[in-house]
């Protein structure tokens, strides 16, 4: 009998890095495939005007004689609202100011912006998921960065391009986010220190990111690492350090700014107990950023101008969507469960969430968080890391769960874009308000238009007549043909 002949050694560094090779070409096609489904979904918001809120800021900032020389005027575009409300988010405004001062009344450059800090914002999510496996690159947190341009959830904050500052905090935060897995990964102060400035900026944007400095020293306990006293007294004072100069400048802005530029008036606080707090945070996680993103269309989304708007995927993607999401996670490798990276990005979602919850909730109930989608865009850029990473820790053992991947994505691209149009649809009634200021405009050359023929469909809530608002609105756009006053009254 014949000795059999011997195997082949197994170069399994080759196959490792095959491996690799295979899994990042499907990822980066999956990225780049996202990002053009991402365009798709949101191309027809292309031709909004704007949204309602902005006509008065941007009257403001449009007639107001600023003087870049004087601080004066700075302050004021910081602090300035047509509430009259005092709120300490200056960089938001001055953002504000600066995006309507270099772009203009017209929309499209706005959107523009908007859409572009949203892929952005993307790659910085997959950098920081990356970073959590303990990769460089984007590699291996495209994923996340699909599911985050397309979740539907969040279409509102995509295409209401007053809150680009949103975006540009979230960027902030992001880029603090990745920084923090720089010092954990080689220790250099330096990481840290710029981490906590990227937080200390954002909360300039927006204050709800202030509890974000709290996860450093737990992103540091869960990284498994020992740290010296000397080390753990430094990440301390890095946090505690920027957090008293936020806390001075915001008791400073406080005492002098209200009355200094007439920014007197209160929001009131509802009379709330705990358990209203419970049941908005129910609402706010379950109907918003799990069943928003589902596809099911049972997410009823009234502003205060009741719009009517709902974040739905109808027909055939109502169905397939849960399915999908359903057979994608039934195929993923679970064991061993990346528990204290998971427990890392609910402590990081929680944090960011928190006063936004307490906020949101003392001023305006139970209901509002659910109801609207601008405020699914904090929980669903959690969401879409948490499901990120896990999905990709599967991808190269588990590649026969790529195809389920790919048609989730293409069904969340659809839900989107389903999103988009019922939303374009409830912004009909402005659009036909601006037809016909246009026609009038190109029909009667010479004519004046008086604001209060033509006002817009929605009625401010913050104490500005429809017809003063009108004017504000028409005024940006064809200048002295907008008057105030009827034509011929005496």
């Amino acid at each position: 009998m014949t000795n059999p002949a011997p195997l082949e050694p197994v170069d399994r560094r080759s196959a490792a890095a095959e491996s690799a090779r295979s899994h990042a070409w499907f990822v980066r096609t999956l990225g780049l495939g996202a990002l053009l489904l991402f365009l798709y979904a949101y191309a027809p918001s292309a031709r909004i005007p704007f949204r309602i809120e902005q006509w008065d800021y941007y009257h403001f900032f449009a007639t107001y004689p600023f003087d870049s020389t004087r601080l004066r005027d700075w302050l004021l575009m910081a602090f300035w609202t047509p509430f009259g409300d005092f709120r300490f988010l200056p960089l938001a405004y001055l953002w504000n100011f600066a995006a309507f001062s270099i772009l203009g009344p017209g929309n499209f450059g706005l959107w523009t912006l908007a859409l572009g800090l949203n892929v952005l914002n993307s790659l910085l999510l997959a950098r920081w998921v990356s970073a959590l496996r303990g990769y460089k690159g984007l590699d291996h947190g495209l994923v996340a960065a699909a599911l985050f341009l397309l979740l539907p959830a969040r279409h509102e904050v995509v295409i209401w391009t007053f809150f680009s500052y949103k975006l540009a905090h979230t960027a902030l935060v992001l880029g603090a986010l990745i920084l923090i897995e720089a010092y954990v990964a080689d220790r250099r102060r330096g990481p840290l220190a710029g981490a906590v400035a990227l937080l200390f900026l954002s909360w300039m944007f927006y204050e709800a990111s202030l509890p974000v400095a709290l996860v450093i020293p737990v992103r540091l306990a869960l990284s498994g690492q020992a740290f010296s006293c000397r080390e753990k007294r430094w990440v301390l004072t890095s946090v505690l350090v920027p957090c008293l100069a936020y806390g001075a400048l915001r008791l400073v802005a406080h005492l002098h700014v209200p009355a200094a530029f007439g920014l007197d008036n209160h929001i009131p606080w509802l009379a709330v107990s705990a358990w209203t707090f419970v049941e908005s945070l129910w609402k706010w996680v379950l109907e918003g950023a799990v069943l928003g993103n589902s596809g099911l269309p049972i997410i009823p989304l009234y502003t205060a101008f009741q719009l009517g708007f709902r974040t739905v995927a109808e027909g055939a993607a109502a169905f397939f969507v849960p399915l999908t999401w359903g057979v994608l996670l039934s195929q993923l490798r679970w064991r061993p469960f990346p528990l204290k990276e998971v427990a890392y990005l609910a402590c990081v979602a929680a944090a960011a969430s928190i006063l936004l919850l307490v906020g949101r909730t003392l001023t305006s109930g139970s209901e509002l968080l659910a109801r609207v989608s601008m405020y699914q865009h904090v929980p669903t850029l959690f969401l879409a890391a948490t499901l990120g990473y896990v999905v990709d820790r599967s991808l190269e053992a588990r590649r026969f769960a790529a195809p389920t991947l790919l048609l989730l994505v293409a069904l969340l691209a659809v839900g989107s874009r389903q999103a988009v149009g019922t939303y374009m649809r409830a912004q009909a009634p402005l659009f036909e308000a601006l037809a016909r200021v246009e026609r009038v405009v190109r029909e009667r050359p010479d004519a004046k238009i008086y604001a209060g023929d033509v006002q817009l469909p929605f009625v401010p809530t913050w104490g500005i007549s429809n017809a003063e608002h009108s004017y504000h609105a028409f005024r940006l756009l064809y200048g002295d043909r907008i008057v105030r006053e009827k034509p011929g009254r005496q």
